[in-house]
């Protein structure tokens, strides 16, 4: 066996990404030539073939007749022949993103190989066809195209072609599980030059607005309860009451993103929050890390599960020790108008639900969004790019709506409703008229004493009266 470090060995002693930023997809020609058939016709197929010919063209002819027509040999000895295995994974884009881990990549930016000729084919009506069949099949091979930047030199229009991320997966430092992304590719569609084709005006001119507001992140360490509660405000998080003992201590990084907020936390004293969901948002909570995550309403979330609130939604989440969390906010009609156009049906997120989502979908969540915190935490510029960010909140919202997808859901019962609802307007009590005292607050809501007590023992994790009180003490 050989001595010699693997890539993966060297990967894990870095403490930041590794980008491999040119990579090249090796379409197999024989395969490749048949979809072109299919999707563009006998041009397409005709057109492409006659691009790869060109090497054995070139090689056929002796130095001398290269030299007198000007003609460079171009490359044959550049692919993988003697492991199987790596010539497969430079032309299967799903084996390279399995692979990623065993190579020390985190990020690959993939190229198209036969891609680059085509725009030097002569023809107009070929080049055309070629492009756009190209397009297609790289689309259905990969993944869902995403709008590419303009490219405002003729020069570079080659390596516009197809630029493309094929995926990426890191190992999480907080719980040591692999996780992987979505292989997702930005294929700029092409005219008959070779250059993007402009898009909906009107749509670009959008764009361009909403990639006006700059990202926004911050790093913070809290010795306060009501500091972090302040920070987490934007959540919905209206109070947050510690309940054990010691002294408290919170890690908080926040990403503001155009049309979403990115968060993750950890706490080392037990507490309970109480979230009232912004009007127009949903909030996905995750579990992050080898800590316990916040029990929301009663409900623990395991891993492998995540929890969704719906707009207006309010809730108590209490933890029984430290704790490490993850969220996402985003807006409810931007979710259900995703959701209607990646499944075809209508989206409806549950008031609140638990979810078991299919195990890639969840890693590619959990991956993009520990990526993003990461690269927050590490203050990398990435975030800073506007075009970068709005990419990163794209994919995060194609990963939250693959994995309600699944409709592998726990939603609330109506006795948990009500006893949610019951605590809520308890907390309104408590925070209007705080000198009134169980009796009277049992009165005021119309319910038993005994009532209050298994609705507060069970979503909060003590009685109302030992509540009542710590509340008011920690309010001085």
């Amino acid at each position: 066996m050989s001595a010699h470090t693997t890539p993966e060995q060297v990967r894990s002693k870095i403490d930041h990404p590794i980008v491999d930023g040119d990579g090249h997809w090796v379409e197999y020609d024989p395969v490749f030539s048949e979809k072109m058939r299919k999707v563009g016709g006998d041009l397409a197929a005709d057109g492409f073939l006659k691009a790869m010919g060109r090497t054995r063209e070139l090689l056929s002819m002796s130095p001398a007749e290269r030299r007198h027509k000007r003609l460079g040999q171009q490359a044959f000895w550049a692919r993988q022949a003697e492991n199987t295995l790596d010539r497969a994974t430079a032309m299967m884009p799903k084996l390279l993103y399995d692979r990623l881990d065993e190579l020390g990549l985190d990020f690959v930016i993939v190229y198209p190989t036969a891609g680059l000729r085509f725009p030097r084919i002569q023809d107009d009506a070929t080049r055309r066809a070629v492009i756009r069949a190209y397009n297609t099949i790289a689309r259905s091979s990969i993944g869902t195209r995403k709008e590419g930047a303009p490219v405002n030199q003729l020069g570079s229009a080659l390596n516009g072609v197809a630029r493309s991320i094929v995926g990426s997966r890191r190992r999480a430092a907080t719980d040591g599980e692999q996780v992987g992304s979505r292989r997702d590719v930005s294929l700029r569609k092409l005219d008959s030059r070779g250059a993007p084709l402009p898009g909906n005006l009107g749509r670009n001119q959008s764009l361009a607005g909403r990639l006006s507001k700059m990202p926004r992140s911050v790093a913070s360490v809290f010795g306060n309860p009501k500091d972090l509660q302040a920070a987490l405000s934007k959540d919905g998080v209206l109070s947050l009451l510690v309940t054990g003992s010691g002294r408290f201590r919170a890690r908080l990084t926040q990403i503001a993103l155009n049309q979403m907020g990115l968060a993750a936390g950890e706490e080392d004293l037990s507490r309970v929050a109480f979230v009232a969901v912004p009007s127009d948002a949903v909030l996905v909570s995750l579990a992050i890390g080898d800590r316990s995550a916040p029990i929301w309403g009663g409900v623990e979330v395991r891993v492998g599960e995540m929890i969704t609130l719906g707009p207006r939604q309010r809730i108590h989440a209490k933890t029984d020790g430290p704790c490490a969390w993850g969220s996402i906010r985003l807006s409810g009609d931007d979710l259900a108008r995703y959701g209607r156009a990646l499944t075809g049906a209508e989206f409806v997120v549950p008031p609140v639900a638990k979810w078991r989502p299919p195990r890639a979908a969840l890693r590619q969540l959990r991956h993009f969004h520990r990526a993003a915190i990461r690269a927050a935490e590490m203050r990398s510029r990435a975030l800073a790019d506007n075009e970068a960010a709005h990419g990163l909140e794209h994919q995060l919202i194609h990963a939250v709506v693959e994995c309600l997808a699944g409709r592998s859901v726990d939603e609330e019962t109506e006795a948990a409703l009500r006893h949610r609802d019951i605590l809520a307007q308890f907390e309104d009590l408590l925070q209007n008229q705080p000198r009134l005292d169980i009796a009277e607050i049992c009165g005021a809501l119309g319910i038993s004493e005994a009532t209050l007590r298994q609705c507060s023992e069970e979503q909060l994790g003590m009685s109302p009266g030992d509540y009542r009180a710590l509340r008011g003490l920690q309010s001085v």
